[in-house]
């Protein structure tokens, strides 16, 4: 296996789009993932963050525990870190 470079993780994950997020999703329903939200589970994650450096799933699944749940992080807080800043942001303007 090739070393991946995880230090391009985040840039990548923005060279994405929702074909992309959508054909990830495609390809989990098809290996079986039956998650209502699928994009939460760690499989969906990992395929998405391959699809953003260029490998294999089973090459992100093979990393350290360390490096593979710190690309998992990553991952997830780009899908999901907007939309926490935005309710958090929704939530202030409420209480003042």
């Amino acid at each position: 296996m090739d070393k991946i470079d995880l230090t391009k993780l985040e840039d990548s994950l923005q060279n994405l789009t929702g074909n992309d997020f959508e054909e990830a999703e495609r390809i989990e329903r098809q290996l079986g993932n039956t998650a209502s939200v699928i994009s939460t589970t760690s499989s969906f994650i990992t395929r998405l963050a391959a699809m953003a450096l260029k490998v294999n799933p089973h090459d992100i699944k093979d990393l350290p525990i360390a490096k593979y749940t710190a690309v998992m992080s990553k991952t997830s807080n780009f899908l999901f870190g907007s939309l926490a800043e935005e309710i958090l942001s929704k939530s202030s303007e409420k209480l003042q």
